[in-house]
């Protein structure tokens, strides 16, 4: 986005410091460019820099004032050094002489040429209401009468502003200029003072009130232009918290609610990258899905196994693996149950009897009244190798009690659940398109990214991988930090949009932690999940 404000002052003659609030930059903004122009002007309707002080009690004399320093001679101090140019409102007889203070205290004669002091016998006549332009700082007018009304009388100045700075509230200044300003002038790329100008800034409406203080040694009227380019932020944790704390359990999402870590964008925002971060802490087991579906769970129906319900789930892992430990989608059909696993070759398309175990491997599981199913791994006691398109079966069996597993919602032609009604001694399709709930789990021989990123849900969903960082054995580019032990961290904490968008994706058994910066842009609502 690009912003454009300008600050006409031609109306508005100032000197020393003039504090302008700036409105326009909106709360979420994170600034990638700025820069501010300032430009004399003169006042309205003039062609030249020419102020006039007025001496009435409504008007503007900007420190200086006038007296009768003795019987008709009058004398303005402006209190500062001033070009004076013109005068009106004065009486008196002529011939009018003009005297000088241009320092140290001393009144020095005009001559009739302007030079000072005066040469012998030549004086300026000041009675046509024109002065010479001289700097000083008092004037003294002789054979002049000052009326009782002040109202009327006026002396007129040229004044430019002169020694610029440019500085946002207390903060130094990041910009200056020497001498009278002529032209317009622009700053360099005022960005980082911007960025530090926000952290003292209040916000009002939705927009920072940031104070930019101009100063000038001398009288003048400025025109200032901020251009700025900006992107908007929004925040993925919500106003108030510093952190979000996300458990995990086997499932590759969190179980903490999922709108724990939403972002808000206007509509059509289009998210970039590196600025969008987010940071992550927490440990992840070493194991990592090597086949199954990851993401949110979405489970079409539940299979029952029981005593008289034995159930083989085909496998064909995509790549040689060795399997480290099972998951699977499941409850207990109770208070409680003891299932067992097992891994049987392929034997003319049904589960072979010989077990590719030393033992099937049991497993306890509970249940309670909402009969809600969660991922349980199943570990293996040694890791048994899998071949790259050879079919496997998963053999999933009550030792005691029963159980509901859930059943995956795309269909698989390929792997078709079969259901043995007598202990595996024969097979026959359990009546389902759709294959178990059921992933494989290894521990790589060298380190692997746990996490990827998703944002969004459904068919918006947007998922980066992160495996370009495996073989760094942790993760240092940009705002990743991701330790080979299992710790991970993911420094920053906001969406960045054009008017970028990543998520995290973990698994682990402890905790992880999200810091964010919390301020809120309403709009369209990009739900971040956590998926391994």
């Amino acid at each position: 986005m690009r912003l454009r404000d300008k600050y006409d002052g031609g109306d508005d003659p100032f000197e020393g410091d003039r504090t302008i609030v700036w409105r326009s930059l909106p709360a979420n903004a994170l600034v990638t460019k700025a820069t501010v122009t300032v430009e004399p002007v003169p006042p309205p309707g003039a062609g030249t820099y020419t102020e006039t002080l007025r001496f009435g009690p409504n008007g503007a004399a900007f420190g200086a004032t006038i007296q009768e320093a003795a019987t008709d001679i009058v004398e303005v101090n402006f209190h500062a050094r001033r070009t004076a140019t013109g005068w009106a409102g004065l009486t008196g007889i002529n011939p009018q002489t003009l005297g000088v203070d241009v320092g140290g205290g001393v009144f020095l004669a005009v001559g009739k040429d302007g030079t000072v002091p005066a040469p012998q016998g030549s004086n300026y006549n000041f009675s046509g209401g024109v002065l010479p332009g001289i700097g000083a700082q008092r004037l003294r007018l002789a054979n002049a009468t000052l009326p009782n009304d002040h109202s009327s009388v006026t002396v007129d100045i040229v004044s430019m502003p002169s020694n610029l700075t440019l500085r946002f509230g207390k903060l130094p200044p990041f910009w200056s200029k020497t001498g009278e300003l002529g032209v317009a002038a622009t700053t360099p790329d005022i960005t980082n003072a911007i960025q530090r100008a926000i952290g003292d800034a209040t916000v009002t409406n939705g927009f920072y009130a940031i104070p930019l203080v101009v100063h000038s040694d001398t009288l003048g009227r400025l025109a200032i232009t901020l251009d700025v380019e900006y992107l908007g932020t929004a925040p993925l944790v919500a106003r108030g918290l510093p952190e979000v704390l996300l458990s995990y359990d086997f499932a590759s999402v969190t179980t903490t609610d999922p709108s724990a870590l939403r972002a808000t964008l206007p509509a059509r925002a289009a998210p970039v990258s590196p600025q969008t971060a987010l940071q992550i802490r927490g440990a992840f087991d070493p194991s990592r899905v090597a086949y199954g579906p990851t993401g949110t769970t979405t489970e079409s129906t539940t299979i029952h196994c029981s005593a008289n319900e034995t159930l083989a789930q085909p496998v064909l892992p995509p790549a040689d693996v060795n399997v480290s430990s099972f998951d699977l989608y499941v409850a207990a059909d109770g208070p409680a149950a003891r299932i067992a696993l097992d891994l049987h070759a392929d034997f003319d398309g049904k589960p072979a009897q010989t077990s590719l175990l030393a033992k099937a491997v049991p497993f306890d599981l509970t249940g309670d009244a909402s009969g809600q199913r969660h991922w349980t791994n199943v570990p293996l006691a040694t890791a048994v190798q899998l071949k790259t398109g050879i079919r496997y079966w998963v053999i999933v069996e009550a030792l005691d009690g029963a159980a509901f597993l859930g059943v995956d919602t795309p269909p698989a032609s390929d792997r078709i659940l079969q259901r043995s009604t007598d202990s595996g001694f024969s097979w026959r399709a359990a009546g389902l398109s759709s294959p178990l709930l059921l992933r494989l789990r290894t521990v790589p021989a060298r380190f692997q990214m746990p996490i990827d990123f998703v944002a969004g849900t459904g068919a918006q969903a947007q998922r980066a991988s992160l495996s370009a960082y495996d073989a760094l054995g942790d993760c240092r580019s940009g705002s990743l930090l991701c330790g080979a032990d299992g710790h991970t961290i993911l420094s920053g904490s906001r969406i960045v949009a054009k008017f970028g968008l990543h998520s995290v994706d973990g698994h682990g058994d402890g905790v992880d932690r999200s810091r964010a910066n919390t301020r809120h842009h309403p709009a369209i609502a990009w739900p971040i999940r956590h998926v391994l």
